[in-house]
């Protein structure tokens, strides 16, 4: 066997035909990158007290590798360090380490036994992706972040008993988990879909629709027909209702301040949302493809019936923020921007949106004709500065033009009883 060591770094190990098991010598500090890289002999590797640093993929794709010891000294292991020792079997986490690095026993297929110290405060991405006959995992006390995938299809895994430290598990963190049945969880920050297809999940659904956990709401994604969020739930999980195909509206409780990232993406029926007056942000993606979204209540904000198909949801959340923020150079179609401030003034008499419809009324006026919307055109009837002796005909050959005889009869009263004019018979014929 040879080892290539310069300044106490275990630079490389050349790989001999017949050696499957090594002793790394002592007196080295730090194992680098790629040091025993695609050895495909190897089965043990026997690490000495003294070394402090295994660098990133310094072991991968070393197939045959069952056993290896990590001596106390060692403070750090690399991302991707272990990564495709399919044979390795169990691994001891030394007290000295406190992050298991990005996929650093990402697919080792047989590993079943890994212990942790309790001084361990983070499991980062990927870290035990793979990993198909890991069957159980003691968390440790001080434990803070489980990284977005960290035990993907981990699928002998059946327990899950987190401390109460933990404050936060990232998105797909436990997705493909399929055994996963038994969780316990302190109140933490849950990412998207870090429980799905997994025993767990498909059993609380069973029983709820809305799967919440510690105040969160993870699942929502075979709800149907009309929902309304429990008061309890203060928060909501990214992609809760992904493509829910039977979610036909929903209504947000004032527990709720934040609508996270693909919430309703996808939700094909989906016709009618309610959020509640403290709702303070939206995501830009939380409506995607809610191709029939026809409604949307914000409750003090504004309320919109009839919302055009033909607007993506991006553009929906753009139209939300600006109410929230009363920014009305937000850059968007002009129709749903007027849709908006229109909707806005009429739930809630803005000044600030009264003052840019008065500035814009030509507009206005004629957008809220071609819709129809009676209530808007009552509202602006009410206030003063809108409807004069110089524009009102103009406006009601447009309400003729649109074919809009309601609205033209609503004109004409105003018209007739409040700018002076003798009530006559109109000249103009529907």
């Amino acid at each position: 066997m040879s080892f290539e060591i310069k300044n106490n770094v275990l630079e490389r190990y050349i790989e001999e035909d017949g050696i499957t098991e090594v002793a790394i010598p002592y007196g080295v500090r730090v194992i680098s990158k790629y040091a025993f890289w695609n050895c495909r002999s190897l089965t043990a590797v026997s690490i000495p007290v003294g070394v402090i640093r295994i660098h990133d993929r310094a072991f991968w794709n070393c197939r045959r590798l069952k056993t290896v010891n990590l001596p106390d000294s060692v403070v750090s292991i690399g991302c991707s360090a272990f990564l495709d020792c399919t044979n390795l079997e169990s691994i001891r986490i030394p007290k000295n380490v406190d992050t298991i690095c990005y996929g650093a026993f990402m697919n080792c297929r047989s590993l079943r036994c890994v212990s942790i110290p309790d001084t361990l405060t983070t499991i980062d991405s990927y870290a035990f992706s793979g990993c198909w006959k890991l069957t159980k995992i003691s968390l440790p006390a001080n434990l803070l972040t489980i990284g977005k995938y960290a035990f993907e299809n981990c699928t002998s895994l059946s327990a899950l008993h987190a401390p109460n430290t933990l404050t936060s598990i990232h998105s797909s963190a436990f997705k493909g988990c399929t055994s996963l049945i038994d969780i316990s969880l302190p109140k933490c920050e849950i990412g998207e879909e870090a429980f799905t297809d997994t025993a767990w999940l498909e059993h609380m659904r069973s029983c709820d629709p809305l799967v919440i956990l510690n105040g969160t709401l993870l699942d929502g994604r075979t709800s149907f027909g009309e929902v309304a969020v429990p008061d309890n739930v203060t928060a909501i999980s990214p992609k809760a209702f992904y493509k829910c195909k039977d979610l036909f509206s929903i209504t947000i409780p004032d527990s709720i301040k934040t609508i996270e990232n693909k919430t309703f993406e996808g939700c094909e029926e989906l016709s009618s949302v309610t959020f509640p007056e403290s709702l303070s942000d939206f995501n830009d993606n939380m409506f995607q493809k809610c191709e029939r979204l026809d409604q949307i209540h914000w409750i003090g904000h504004l309320k919109i019936r009839g919302l055009d198909s033909n607007y993506d949801g991006s553009q929906i959340v753009d139209a939300l923020r600006m109410v929230k923020t009363k920014d009305f150079s937000i850059k968007m179609p002009d129709e749903l921007k007027m849709l908006f401030i229109s909707a806005m003034y009429l739930e809630s008499c803005d000044s600030e949106a009264f003052q840019f419809i008065k500035k814009n009324k030509i507009e206005f006026v004629e957008s809220a004709i071609r819709r129809g919307d009676q209530d808007f055109l009552y509202a602006l009837i009410k206030a003063e500065g809108i409807f004069t002796k110089r524009n009102i005909d103009k406006f009601l050959e447009y309400a003729i033009h649109n074919e809009q005889p309601v609205i033209f009869m609503q004109l004409l009263h105003f018209k007739e009883g409040n700018l002076d004019f003798q009530a006559t018979e109109s000249k103009l014929k529907l």
